[in-house]
């Protein structure tokens, strides 16, 4: 038997929709201005599938994929001008591989190793013009140490 609900509900914040199909639903709110403001998909009770959260002018602010509740996939997040802020890979909810962030101009800022939600590797920085800052050990969610470049050398 199919299952179709359509269930929409004023807030004071804003317009909250949910949309429910066989155990299969989207979450909605929206700003006062109309734009949405996030999607979150839903599948059995748990957040299965990319969540969307956008800018009150509609532009991407973030995207991170779910697998049954879990973060799990490439997270995007983006500045206003929709140049990305960070990307990060989760698997079965943990941070895991090289993270990156990202200047507003899109210049790469930093790597960031992650092992399983820990710091573990060489975490890289650079200077607004590309040229490394400095680089720091982590080993297990320890600082280990740190050297630092001259932005001239």
């Amino acid at each position: 038997m199919k299952k179709i609900l359509i269930m929409v509900i004023n807030k004071l914040l804003g317009l909250f929709t949910s949309i429910l199909v066989k155990d299969v639903s989207v979450v909605r709110e929206y700003y006062d201005n109309g734009q949405t403001a996030y999607e979150t998909p839903y599948k059995n009770g748990k957040e299965h599938g990319i969540s969307k959260h956008y800018y009150e002018n509609g532009q991407l602010k973030f995207e991170r994929p779910y697998k049954n509740g879990k973060l799990d996939g490439i997270s995007k997040s983006y500045y206003e001008n929709g140049q990305p802020v960070r990307v990060t890979t989760f698997v079965d909810g943990e941070a895991h591989g090289i993270a990156k962030d990202y200047y507003k101009t899109g210049k790469l800022m930093a790597e960031i190793p992650w092992v399983n939600d820990i710091l573990d590797g060489i975490q890289k920085n650079y200077y607004t013009n590309g040229k490394l800052q400095s680089e720091t050990t982590w080993v297990r969610g320890e600082s280990e140490n740190t050297h630092y470049y001259y932005e001239n050398s």
